[in-house]
């Protein structure tokens, strides 16, 4: 798996000292087109971003460095920890989130290998959620997929 890293949001912090992620949080970036999303992420009018967003091509985009606090999550709490920013990783897949959009093959491909090697760089994180598990009343995603299972992608980590 490649992974680019010539684009890059600026919309990020560091983190909390001493916080490591231990979560990783999957969207979907509700976008028409990777180009579109790519130039909102990148945007500081936007103030949103992920760690990486998984083009239609299949194509990884590192958009903030892991050690970074990107802000994905917003108002968000996992097992009675608030602000998942802090202490999470957030991956999207661009896709229109509309109940129709299919993620396509090399995007289902790379979202696993990129989660692989993330759960192997990162020892901290324990489990992988999704953006509707921590933050229910105001998200959906990446849920309204058709061809995202949510149990075939969340859940703890074992090694």
């Amino acid at each position: 798996m490649e992974i680019e890293r010539a684009r890059r949001s600026p919309n990020h912090k560091a983190r909390p000292a001493g916080v490591t992620p231990s979560l990783i949080v999957l969207h979907a970036s509700a976008g028409k087109a990777d180009a579109g999303d790519l130039s909102w992420i990148c945007s500081p009018q936007s103030k949103v971003s992920y760690h990486y967003l998984i083009g239609r091509d299949g194509t990884v985009y590192e958009l903030v460095p892991p050690e970074r606090m990107a802000y994905h999550a917003g108002e968000s709490e996992w097992k009675g920890r608030k602000f998942c920013n802090q202490y999470s990783i957030g991956v999207a897949w661009c896709n229109r989130h509309d109940s129709s959009e299919l993620l396509t093959d090399k995007q289902l491909q790379a979202g696993r290998a990129l989660l692989d090697w993330l759960a192997r760089k990162y020892h901290s994180v324990a489990e992988i959620v999704t953006h509707k598990d921590v933050a229910p009343r105001r998200k959906s995603d990446p849920h309204l997929t058709p061809n995202f299972h949510a149990p075939d992608w969340c859940g703890g980590l074992t090694r």
